[in-house]
């Protein structure tokens, strides 16, 4: 559990087995709605601080310092610059996904530069 404190809801992060999970999901669904419909469905979703995958499995990405979820911004320059440019890195997604096995709060390296955590929201507790 993450501390809880003013302005701060008591949230459990996301496990690193549903994290991997949540990545997984992310890019079968980019090949079945053949990226376009992914690019789409995302957008919708970033107001919630959500990805297709985390939506599906009732996480959401929110603040380290406030554990207030993240918007359509936050979400668009973390998954923009975060994944998919340094994405284009050889080895940085793989070296991200090892970053969410050996992180103390399961955060990827698009996490850690996006001052995010992932956490479980299975009953939609900031009413989004």
């Amino acid at each position: 559990m993450a501390p809880a404190g003013i302005g701060r809801p008591p949230v459990q992060l996301a496990s690193k087995g549903k994290r991997f999970g949540g990545l997984l999901l992310d890019g079968l669904l980019i090949v079945v709605t053949l990226v376009i419909g992914y690019v789409i469905w995302s957008m919708v979703l970033w107001s919630k601080g959500q990805s297709p995958a985390k939506s599906i499995l009732k996480m959401r990405v929110v603040s380290v310092d406030r554990y207030r979820p993240f918007g359509f911004g936050d979400m668009a320059l973390r998954s923009l610059v975060g994944k998919l440019l340094l994405g284009m890195v050889p080895l940085y997604t793989l070296i991200s996904a090892i970053f969410v096995l050996a992180d103390d709060r399961n955060q990827a390296l698009w996490d850690k530069i996006a001052k995010s955590v992932v956490v479980d929201d299975p009953d939609n507790m900031f009413n989004l």
